[in-house]
Parts: C-alpha cells; sequence; structure tokens
C-alpha cells in the first residue's frame, strides 16, 4: 500500500465521536470564564448612590416622596389601569342587564334598572328620592377626563347582588346569576332634577 492509497483509505474512514466524559473531564481542566460584574457590596453602593440622587431631586422640588410616588401612582392608575377597569365594568353591566335583575328598596320590589350606556346603571329610588347613577368596580372620581366626579362608594357588589345606600334607603339588586367574582366596591351619584 502506497501513500495515496492509505490517504484515500483514511478519508472513507470516519473517527468515533469522543465520549461525553471525556469531554467534562478536559472543560474542568481548563478554568472557568467569570462574568464580568460588580462585586456585591459595590452594587449596594451604587443602589445607595441613585438613592440618594433620587433624594436629592425629589427634596429639591419641595414634595415628600410619598406625594410625588401617589402621584405618580395615580397617574398611572388614570392612564392604565382605569381604561381596563371601565372596559371589565361594561361586561358586567351586560351580565347584569342578561340576567333579570330585580331591584329592591328597603326590601319593597321597585322599577327595573335603567341602562343609558357606558359602563353604569340607574337606578330610580321610589318616594321622591330620585334617579341614581350607580357604577361598578372603579373609583369614577379617578377618571382621567375628570367628568364622572361626585361619586361615593355607597356599597359593594358580591356573586349576584349589588347592595348601597341611598339618601338612607337600602337598595339590593338581585340577579339570577352571579355577576361578579370577589367582592367589589359599588359607587353611587345621586342625579339632580
Amino acid at each position: 500500500m502506497n501513500d495515496t492509497e492509505l490517504d484515500r483509505s483514511l478519508n472513507t474512514w470516519s473517527a468515533p465521536a469522543p465520549p461525553e466524559s471525556m469531554r467534562q473531564r478536559l472543560r474542568a481542566r481548563f478554568p472557568r470564564a467569570e462574568r464580568p460584574g460588580f462585586a456585591r457590596p459595590l452594587k449596594w453602593a451604587l443602589v445607595g448612590l441613585c438613592s440618594l440622587g433620587l433624594t436629592i431631586a425629589i427634596a429639591q422640588t419641595g414634595e415628600s416622596h410619598g406625594d410625588v410616588v401617589m402621584r405618580h401612582l395615580i397617574f398611572l392608575y388614570k392612564h392604565l389601569v382605569f381604561p381596563l377597569e371601565a372596559h371589565r365594568a361594561g361586561f358586567i353591566r351586560e351580565a347584569i342587564r342578561q340576567s333579570q335583575p330585580k331591584v329592591y328598596v328597603d326590601g319593597q320590589l321597585a322599577a327595573a334598572l335603567d341602562y343609558r350606556g357606558g359602563e353604569s346603571l340607574w337606578v330610580q329610588v321610589p318616594g321622591g328620592e330620585g334617579l341614581y347613577y350607580v357604577v361598578l368596580l372603579f373609583n369614577p372620581d379617578l377618571e382621567p377626563s375628570g367628568q364622572l366626579t361626585g361619586f361615593v362608594e355607597a356599597g359593594s357588589s358580591h356573586g349576584n347582588v349589588i347592595e348601597f345606600q341611598a339618601d338612607g334607603r337600602q337598595v339590593r339588586i338581585e340577579c339570577n346569576r352571579s355577576i361578579v367574582d370577589g367582592e367589589r366596591p359599588v359607587w353611587v351619584r345621586r342625579q339632580p332634577g
């Protein structure tokens, strides 16, 4: 066999893959590459410096930390959370509408609910007390446009029942199926006129 024949023979032969244990032993002999990073005390020092800078910046505005944080949380609620809650309230209102609700005022059956659009209900309290605008789930005073003001948290909704106080009278709306999960607040405003 000459060199050319040997080369051809070796070119057709495929070497077996090395066993995994050999790879692991070989890798263990080399030092591990450490990722560059800050030492733990240096990280905490950096966090402390950032906090100090934020504190100084807030102090120069003349507001306390709590005021600044609350202002930003309210802004976040008004522009991100409120629209989602309002959307959900619309679905709950439709669930109420489809569940044959009965309105009771001080235990007596009263007029049916009125649906005038949006995510609200209108309840007529007999005896001259008036018409009440009822909103479920969210605080209307935090509505971004500021158009829904003057509401008070007057009760709660749970399961298939909505209960609230209207000028000292107990209003209860009963549905034939569950409309909310858990307990949620009910916001009410008396309509003038």
